[in-house]
């Protein structure tokens, strides 16, 4: 749709584009570039039908000030500009969003929800499961070398999916953990 909400939208995604890419040029809501950042094609809102605002504003926080350098890291793999990434990509759009869902998922079925009560807030702990999965997918896409042509997407996030659902203690912690780095090869 048009309007407020659209305009918000496509603000908002700007803003996380700008973020990851440094680039702080505005962008049109329909282009390549959308593309470039995982979506799956020109047109970020097909990609956005299901959850909307909530995907966008979990965009926002990933790529926000206090996160960024990782989000960074897992962007430069995912769009393979990191050394070694090439052939190893993924679509940074597509799982953001579907961390968004796994996020949802987990309040819904409750595992989080001793945790939002701990802390007296329901954001910062979907902030951090968020967070969480993000930098555990960007863990286990490259300690197993996983890839998209090999069809590893989907079962590196039902994966983490499962884990939010049954223990998302671990997925919390690693919300503010280090990123993940190969291990030094010994000369």
């Amino acid at each position: 749709g048009g309007g407020v909400c659209a305009e918000a939208h496509l603000r908002m995604l700007q803003t996380v584009l700008a973020n990851l890419t440094g680039d702080k040029t505005a962008k049109e809501r329909v282009g390549s570039h959308w593309e470039r950042m995982g979506f799956q094609g020109a047109d970020p809102a097909t990609d956005l039908r299901d959850l909307g605002m909530f995907s966008v504003l979990q965009m926002v926080h990933l790529t926000s000030t206090q996160r960024l350098r990782a989000a960074k890291t897992v962007f430069e793999f995912a769009s393979e500009k990191a050394e070694g990434a090439a052939g190893y990509g993924f679509p940074f759009a597509l799982l953001c969003i579907s961390i968004s869902k796994i996020s949802l998922e987990a309040m819904r079925c409750g595992s989080i929800i001793p945790e939002m009560n701990r802390r007296n807030s329901v954001g910062k702990v979907l902030n951090d499961l968020s967070m969480g999965v993000l930098l555990e997918f960007y863990a286990l896409w490259r300690s197993e070398g996983l890839s998209v042509e090999r069809g590893d997407f989907q079962g590196a996030i039902e994966r983490l999916r499962t884990r939010a659902l049954r223990a998302p203690a671990s997925l919390l912690a690693a919300a503010t953990g280090p990123i993940w780095k190969p291990p030094e090869t010994l000369a």
